[in-house]
């Protein structure tokens, strides 16, 4: 990580935003005896998001047995969960763990859920907040204010891994 010196900042400023904008950098300000850090409004918001789950209890052990389900090949369609399949870019499959989450949504969520999978996530996956630290790899979309949609791409098998669906503590 780059470190600047407050007194130059003002100079630096349009360099400094453009870098962590478009570019993902971070930079420390230094400021006397502290400093602050300087990170994209994106990149904060994806961190933000990674500790939140991370908080919740049980969500890092059920994402490990989620992860070990997808090397098992244990995964469900979308014919298996909603009853219907349709044609995508993406295959989007559900591990057990989501399949439970699924089963205790109510009905109107779980159209919602086929709503946001069918018109965000197989269109543009890349577009979920981006997890960060021990989530790397994973990304995020909320279903409801509590809930989000825990999932990985793999771009090699055009598949999209759906490992959570219900994150909230009312497991």
């Amino acid at each position: 990580m780059e470190t600047f010196l407050a007194e130059n900042l003002q100079q630096n400023l349009s360099y400094l935003v453009e870098k962590t904008n478009l570019k993902h950098e971070t930079f420390r300000i230094k400021y006397s005896n502290s400093s602050a850090i300087l990170l994209s409004e994106m990149d904060y918001e994806n961190l933000l998001e990674s500790l939140e789950l991370l908080s919740m209890p049980n969500f890092r052990e059920r994402l490990a047995v989620s992860v070990e389900q997808v090397k098992q090949n244990e995964v469900y369609t979308m014919l298996d969960i909603f009853g219907e399949d349709w044609m995508s870019s993406y295959q989007i499959l559900f591990t057990k763990e989501a399949k439970k989450d699924f089963e205790q949504l109510t009905p109107k969520l779980k159209s919602k859920l086929k709503e946001l999978l069918i018109n965000k996530v197989a269109i543009k996956p890349y577009d979920g907040k981006k997890l960060q630290g021990d989530l790397a790899g994973f990304y995020s979309l909320r279903l409801t204010y509590q809930d989000r949609i825990v999932y990985d791409v793999d771009e090699e098998n055009h598949r999209i891994h759906i490992h959570r669906v219900k994150t909230h503590d009312g497991e």
